[in-house]
């Protein structure tokens, strides 16, 4: 005679169908409501009553489901198998999106884009210029995005990529300023994860003194207290810079300069790398990649106007800093007529002040000023939210502006 046995199987617990395959094996269900609305159906499964077809075979352990190879291919127990191991197949590449979804926004949030399409293309960008830029941005943002998760900061600051954006920013400086130049890497990566480690906690610290965004002043922190020990503009600042020639620039370079000015928030020189930059920031929204461009252009200005070094302003060099600043004004002042006018002026007054910056720190530290100027720059002008007419704060966006698109779309098919 065969011997039944009781399995006991721990599933949790899932949703009910009107044909549940788990019925025709025995499964006792007991239907119950949802803890999310009430009207979904739910069953607890408590045991499975299976027949064991060859009574000289004994379950050492029926509290564990045993894996493909040792169950017969028509029994039930094949069926839960195969179940439990597409479950966990799922599971894992729903982790392993969720880590990229983080990265990738990461990288967006270097420009307030919480965004992974935006980061994405910020991500190839750097692949664009050079490929020791993607992959030391990559590992910065690997580092402190791991850091913040496992020493247990909010899960909603990891989610959003807060822990990362300025590891992308440590990485992309290494990259350029301790460049291994034909010898292995291994010193700049490890100068990179340690960066990326520090500039997580002074995130955190920086964040947590006020209401005040940390913008990019842990980047800035570790940047300049490694590069003040390598100095790398030793050479660059013993060079003797010809005067400006501003009559032999040409319409091409000028828009080479204003797109360079975007993807030097990056410190990528291409040209090719600033249009993905600001085709990225318009994935999140237009109106940020329009800021960004008219930030840029601004800078590009001030150097005519000052009449910096021509080879400085069409690599871009006087355009981050602006668009930086002009980013952070759209992205935290509602838009109108005074925010507008903020932007401009804002844009100018960085440029000037990184001018300024730029020639003390290269001369007397030979080092560069980073995004420093951006970061003076920005606290003030986030200090006039609601002490201004005109300056008012709105509310941050969750979704990008293709996003936001498609979700009305959708609202109005279902409408009809």
């Amino acid at each position: 005679s065969h011997r039944i046995r009781q399995v006991k199987l721990h599933l949790g617990t899932i949703p009910a169908m009107e044909h549940s395959p788990l019925r025709s094996y025995g499964v006792d269900e007991h239907s119950g409501t949802s803890g999310v609305d009430g009207d979904t159906k739910q069953l607890s499964v408590e045991g499975c009553m299976l027949e064991n077809k060859n009574p000289n075979v004994e379950v050492e352990n029926p509290a564990v489901v045993p894996n493909l190879t040792s169950v017969e291919e028509n029994s039930p127990m094949y069926s839960l198998t195969w179940l439990r191991l597409l479950t966990e197949t799922c599971e894992q590449h729903v982790r392993i999106l969720a880590a990229g979804d983080v990265l990738l926004k990461g990288f967006g949030q270097v420009i307030f884009c919480e965004s992974c399409v935006t980061g994405l293309l910020f991500l190839a960008a750097l692949f664009v210029t050079d490929i020791w830029l993607g992959l030391f941005g990559l590992a910065g943002c690997v580092g402190g995005s791991l850091t913040a998760f496992v020493s247990g900061f909010d899960a909603d600051f990891v989610r959003k990529g807060l822990a990362g954006y300025n590891g992308v920013l440590v990485g992309c400086c290494f990259a350029v300023f301790l460049k291994p130049d034909g010898q292995p890497p291994w010193r700049t990566l490890t100068a990179t994860l340690l960066g990326s480690i520090v500039q997580a906690f002074v995130t955190v610290s920086i964040g947590s003194m006020s209401n005040m965004p940390a913008w990019t002043f842990p980047f800035n922190l570790v940047a300049l207290a490694t590069l003040l020990t390598s100095q790398p503009l030793d050479h660059a600042s013993a060079k003797q810079i010809d005067p400006a020639l501003w009559s032999q620039v040409a319409l091409s370079d000028v828009l080479a300069g204003v797109s360079r000015g975007t993807s030097q928030i990056f410190l990528a020189s291409h040209w090719a790398s600033g249009i993905l930059v600001i085709v990225g920031a318009a994935w999140h929204s237009p109106v940020m990649a329009g800021s960004l461009v008219l930030a840029s252009g601004i800078g590009f200005l001030a150097a005519f106007l000052m009449e910096a070094p021509t080879d400085q302003a069409v690599a871009g060099l006087w355009g981050f800093n602006p668009a930086l600043v002009a980013a952070a004004v759209y992205h935290f002042f509602e838009l109108n007529v005074h925010s507008a006018t903020l932007m401009v002026w804002s844009a100018l007054a960085t440029a000037v002040l990184a001018s300024g910056m730029t020639a003390a720190l290269s001369r007397s530290f030979l080092v560069p000023p980073g995004t420093l100027p951006f970061c003076i720059m920005a606290t003030l002008v986030f200090q006039l939210v609601g002490k201004v007419r005109g300056y008012r704060k709105r509310g941050l966006r969750g979704r990008s502006f293709v996003e936001a698109c498609a979700a009305c779309a959708r609202t109005n098919v279902e409408l009809e």
